[in-house]
């Protein structure tokens, strides 16, 4: 339920070392991550029958500070 979610997220948070969270955009995972500084990170994915939906990542801030680092700008 959503304060499960938000409880994890608040571990999480917490973490000193680098955290990616994978799910579906929703206002829940906004509230709890994009509103704390983590970026997320869209990609269009095929499912069953044919069809896409977006598929996201949630990067913390530790995250996105080692991904800048220019040999691993090409990750993302």
């Amino acid at each position: 339920n959503d304060d499960q979610h938000r409880e994890c997220g608040e571990i999480l948070r917490g973490c000193v070392g680098c955290v990616v969270i994978s799910g579906y955009p929703s206002d829940l995972y906004s509230e709890i991550y994009e509103q704390h500084g983590w970026k997320r990170v869209d990609r269009e994915a095929q499912v069953n029958g044919g069809d896409t939906r977006t598929e996201s990542l949630w990067l913390s801030p530790i995250t996105q500070a080692r991904l800048d680092l220019p040999e691993q700008a090409s990750l993302l």
